[in-house]
């Protein structure tokens, strides 16, 4: 939106992104996370958010993707497996839940402005894959455990199995403090009586 403003304008113009509830989005033992969605731990949780049949979030590349994980990464225990989850909709409270049981979150919008789902994930340090949309690029930057796809399905395979062997938290949280929702509200204080 910045680059339709008039190049004059532009000095008038403050871009503030929409905050993260940090008291909300954190990290939470995996396995307390895997017990309150009743998941097995022993697997691999690759998850999707976004509503499946909206084309504007294509999951249709994640599926694509997916379809080809077998060639990439074997699990190590005949015990476990990588599964895909779709829960949407799903209560907003229990998207916290989501985000720490996963092993890694996938993004894979076509359309996006600044994607909370990315900032969510950031907060709880979770590992994150996703494609250039919006200002995600921005957000992950670069945060051990986040990597940007392109919209080749070979490509975020790849990335997938990145996050999947990362193995980890990330520093997810401490990368985005700025955009903690009492910080953001400040922000928006300080401009309105830049404004008086």
């Amino acid at each position: 939106m910045l680059k339709q403003i008039p190049f004059s304008y532009r000095f008038k113009t403050h871009v503030l992104p929409n905050g993260v509830n940090f008291s909300l989005f954190r990290p939470i033992e995996r396995l307390i996370a895997i017990e309150y969605l009743k998941l097995d731990p022993k697997n691999i949780y690759v998850l999707f958010l976004g509503d499946i049949d909206d084309p504007r979030k294509n999951f249709h590349l994640l599926e694509q993707a997916f379809l080809k994980i077998d060639r990439y990464y074997q699990t190590s225990e005949t015990s476990s497996k990588i599964v895909l989850l779709t829960p949407y909709p799903i209560p907003p409270a229990d998207v916290v839940y989501y985000l720490n049981a996963c092993t890694v979150i996938v993004v894979t919008s076509l359309v996006e402005g600044s994607p909370n789902v990315i900032k969510e994930a950031m907060a709880c340090n979770c590992p994150i894959v996703t494609v250039p949309v919006g200002d995600a690029p921005e957000i992950i930057n670069n945060t051990s455990g986040c990597y940007l796809s392109s919209y080749d399905p070979e490509d975020l395979i790849k990335k997938i199995v990145c996050a999947i062997e990362y193995n980890g938290q990330t520093n997810g949280r401490t990368n985005i403090d700025y955009l903690r929702d009492s910080n953001t509200s400040l922000k928006v204080i300080s401009l309105y009586k830049s404004l008086i």
